[in-house]
């Protein structure tokens, strides 16, 4: 292929490092190309955003508008803070017209009866922006979006006629990348794409020209649907199949059904005979709906969820070849399996395996074939929770040696005609070095390769060797001891180091820095064992130059063993990439010396800010209105950690810094900018030993990097600690910390002096009056609760804010987590579908916050947006000093809400409640 998908690097700065990945080994050296880097982009991993300027704007701030990331109120975000590309400077989409965003311009189609519907539209994106990608090509380009609505079901063809390199794709769902069910990018600067959909009638599917590297153009777009018709290769509804003929007794009838003699829903499966003539492809299309099969569930599959309703096809080929299947489910968790028998014991007979993650996501597996022999395709999912419609296309291409495919009675095939390298040019095995079958293993040689680069590759299999090895580490515990081949590599350079290992078997990779048995000799560098069926393992981990490493190559099970071909890649080391490899200690993303992690990526000594006894004193620069303020640049890298906040996750390396405070007032901390996952807190002392004592206010509410802020109440000349922490030992880093004392007031968001409340601003009717008074709530009291109404408009997230005392309230309800107190009760209408979010903050007592969809009804608590399990309920035990709560479920346009403000064993107070309801 002409565009590939980089695949990105893992490591860790502490521990070892590991990431899995399912791509094509497309990176291995040949006898026809010098050896190549894994990858081409290794080393490009941007550095941490340090409030650079992009794109000619302002510099931007993590979290805002502008820094790359969509957040709660932003329909995009581009990285710059610059309109008229697509993105307003208020992160909005920005349109050139009807045809440059989604839903797009509709092409009308012309045809009646059983004709085919034909339509063609001329357009140019020289005047739209970028906004959408496909998954084939383009992301750079400016696109146009057109939405096509068949009268018919069938199969819709699109091709692109244009003067620059086009890119073509469809979408089920206009805005959402992941129902894309085409993307065609071919090669050269005159377009010619052509892509094919099978649609339904009336239902709308989306097409969208684009460009690639940044091309744009006049194009015209031309779109015929052909009706459905029994043989035209496309099972279409009502079809059950579509063998691209009319002959009988090969599975498929002449009237695009099933014939007679099969079992579709298990064993022995639906029998179809597979031919063709020639080198010809075989291909067949099937359509079907899992859960018109009852119950079945048969067949299981080794490395993939698959316990749902089966669909068996029993596809016997006239040729050897490769076997291509593809599988597109209307429903969620489908998995595609396929298996040279059809028993239960699947484990020992599977060929391979691919489970989705979301509705109508593309599944394809190839396994090599022989003629006369049925291979069992398996339609399935995760549990029989799921099921439904979907299409399969199976096609069988001839065995060609030398097309990177272990295909026909090939033992394998690495694309290459190389001798020595473990795979002939006849495609057989070459004679197998017993050396691998035991430590200290066969010497797998590097080669150097461009830009100070070293590869090397082997195929070989492990299906004559015994299982004895598994790494030591706990975190590599799901890796079991099947037979396994070992490969000593030593890296000339200082630098990262990359394996890939593609079997015909459920694969495991890992790598030591030591061999044998005995694990107190060896520590594990990396390991994985994804579960994708055989899809390619990759690991990647720092070495030294001139240190011998090893890699195991092993199979999850006992019987899965087989051919594999295992490659391997050194990068030199680049101080400044994020990663740390050979010869660092350390590598935050900069060349900046100060901030734990120097610029030789050494790590410095840790001679301020790492315990309470040198926490470093932050200097304050007075600002008009009295308002006193200071920015902290620093970092953890090289820190220990010694705080621990009750009520916070902060398990990682600290930084402990003293304020002292000029005034009377309220103190604000933010880290807008992180590299990690930041926990950040305040004390009033700082002891050695604080696991069992609760800071004066802590926050981890984001679960991206940076993003925390806290605020409390100060006195003047009293010192404070601010601290900031991270949720793990591996998270660390660079960050800057924002400082700042204002003087006490209503509206400052704290309750200070004769305030009853404050919600941060001076609105009435709220809960909380302008002079800082609690207010009282129209039936908050009782269901069916006070109505929050909720602002918003279009793609926007619908917020909502009041303030409740529940100190002169009745206590009615109780929830499931807790809650039997004084209870106030406040129902959101949502005008959108997405997820709700309610938060209280401000609390001074031990509140408990949940949510029911049916107000009087103590069972209906929903499960939480991220569970299935888990219902919608916060009192934030075992911390129940903590200052907020905070529960979220999935609502649905229309449907009623109840939140309950309650509290635990007799406690009332005031709350500040956030309602926000996202897309």
């Amino acid at each position: 292929m002409r565009r590939s998908l980089p695949w990105a690097l893992c490591a860790s700065a502490i521990v070892f490092a590991a990431c899995a990945s399912n791509e094509q080994l497309d990176f291995v050296p040949t006898s026809e190309t010098p050896p190549q880097t894994i990858p081409d982009d290794a080393g490009s991993t941007p550095a941490a955003d340090s409030g650079s300027t992009n794109d000619g704007g302002a510099p931007v701030v993590s979290g805002d508008c502008g820094d790359g990331k969509v957040t709660a109120g932003e329909e995009c975000d581009d990285g710059n803070n610059v309109s008229g590309d697509g993105c307003s400077n208020a992160c909005k989409i920005e349109s050139a017209g009807p045809n440059d965003v989604c839903p797009g311009v509709a092409i009308a189609l012309t045809g009646t009866g059983a004709d085919p519907r034909k339509g063609s539209i001329n357009g140019s994106t020289g005047t739209t922006y970028g906004q959408y990608a496909g998954a084939c090509g383009g992301g750079t380009g400016r696109e146009a979006v057109y939405v096509v609505t068949p009268d018919v079901t069938g199969l819709l063809t699109a091709k692109v006629t244009s003067q620059f390199d086009s890119v073509l794709y469809a979408r089920r769902t206009c805005a959402e990348q992941k129902t894309e069910a085409a993307c065609n990018d071919a090669p050269g600067a005159s377009g010619g794409e052509q892509i094919k959909v099978p649609v339904q009638a009336n239902t709308p599917i989306y097409l969208f020209v684009d460009g690639y590297s940044g091309s744009a153009g006049s194009f015209t777009l031309d779109v015929d649907v052909a009706t459905a018709f029994c043989g035209n290769g496309v099972a279409e509804a009502p079809e059950a199949c579509d063998d691209g003929n009319t002959v009988a007794g090969d599975g498929c009838s002449p009237t695009c059904t099933l014939e007679a003699g099969g079992v579709l829903g298990d064993c022995p499966g639906q029998g179809v005979a597979l031919t063709g003539t020639g080198n010809n492809p075989r291909t067949i299309s099937f359509a079907g709906n899992t859960s018109t099969l009852g119950s079945s569930s048969t067949l299981s599959a080794s490395g993939c969820t698959a316990s749902g309703v089966n669909a068996v096809y029993a596809i016997t080929p006239d040729i050897d070849g490769s076997m291509t299947a593809k599988l597109v489910a209307a429903y969620d968790n489908a998995t595609l399996h396929i298996q040279g028998e059809c028993d239960t014991a699947s484990a020992h007979t599977q060929l391979d395996c691919k489970e989705a993650t979301e509705p109508y996501q593309t599944l394809e597996v190839t396994v090599p074939v022989r003629a006369g022999f049925p291979h069992f395709v398996v339609v399935d999912s995760s549990s029989t929770t799921y099921s439904g419609t979907y299409t399969l296309d199976v096609t069988v291409n001839p065995a060609q040696c030398g097309n990177k495919i272990v295909d026909g009675n090939e033992e394998c095939d690495d694309g290459n005609t190389t001798v020595g390298d473990g795979c002939a040019a006849n495609c057989k095995l070459e004679p197998i070095n017993p050396a691998t079958d035991t430590c200290p293993g066969t010497v797998l040689p590097l080669v150097a390769g461009p830009s100070g680069t070293y590869a090397g590759v082997v195929t070989s299999s492990t299906s004559k060797f015994a299982a004895d090895y598994k790494p030591k580490s706990t975190s590599c515990s799901s890796i079991t001891v099947g037979r396994d081949a070992v490969y000593q590599v030593t890296s000339p350079i200082d630098g990262l180091m990359t394996a890939k290992a593609k079997g015909t078997f459920d694969t495991q990779l890992y790598a030591r820095d030591g061999c044998g048995t005995d694990t107190t000799l060896f520590n594990d560098l990396a390991c994985t064992a994804a579960v994708d069926g055989n899809g390619a393992e990759t690991i990647t981990f720092p070495v030294n130059a001139n240190t011998p490493v090893w890699i195991v190559v092993d199979g999850d099970a006992t019987e899965a063993h087989g051919v594999f071909e295992l490659a391997v890649g050194v990068t030199p080391s680049v101080c400044g990439n994020s990663v740390v490899e050979g010869g660092e200690t350390c590598d935050d993303g900069n060349s900046k010396s100060g901030d734990g992690c120097d610029a030789s990526c050494k790590l410095e000594p840790a001679t301020s800010h790492d315990t309470c006894a040198n926490a470093e004193a932050i200097t304050l620069t007075a600002n008009a209105g009295g308002t006193y303020s200071a920015t902290i640049a620093s970092g953890t890298t090289n820190l220990a950690h010694n705080q621990t906040f009750t009520g916070c996750t902060s398990s990682g390396p600290d930084a402990i810094y003293t304020v002292t405070s000029p005034i009377d007032g309220v103190l604000t901390a933010e880290v807008p900018v992180a590299t990690f996952n930041v926990s950040l807190g305040a004390r009033s002392t700082c002891p050695p030993s604080t696991t069992s004592s609760v800071p004066i206010v802590c926050s981890n509410a984001s679960s991206d990097d940076g993003l925390e802020e806290i605020s409390f109440s100060v006195e003047k000349d009293k010192t404070y600690y601010l601290i900031v922490d991270s949720t793990a030992a591996t998270q660390l880093g660079t960050f800057t910390m924002l400082v700042n004392i204002r003087p006490p007031g209503c509206g400052d968001g704290l309750i200070s002096g004769t305030e009853a409340c404050d919600d941060g601003n001076t609105t009435n009717g709220d809960g909380c009056s302008s002079t800082c008074t609690v207010e009282t709530l129209t039936g908050v009291d009782t269901c069916p609760g006070y109505t929050l109404p909720l602002k918003g408009t279009g793609s926007e997230p619908r917020t909502g804010v009041l303030t409740m005392s529940t100190a002169n309230l009745n206590a009615n309800y109780a929830a499931s987590c807790g809650g039997s107190s004084k209870d106030g009760v406040v129902v959101v209408t949502p005008d959108i579908t997405g997820k709700l979010t309610a938060k209280l903050t401000g609390l001074d007592y031990h509140a408990v916050l949940y949510l029911r969809t049916q107000c009087a009804n103590a069972a209906s608590e929903p499960t939480t947006a991220t569970s299935t399990t888990a219902l919608a309920c916060d009192d934030d035990a075992p911390n129940p000093s903590t200052n907020a709560r905070e529960t979220t479920t999935k609502v649905t346009a229309g449907t009623p809400v109840y939140i309950f403000v309650d509290g635990y064993n007799g406690q009332s107070g005031v709350a500040r409640l956030n309602v926000t309801v996202t897309p």
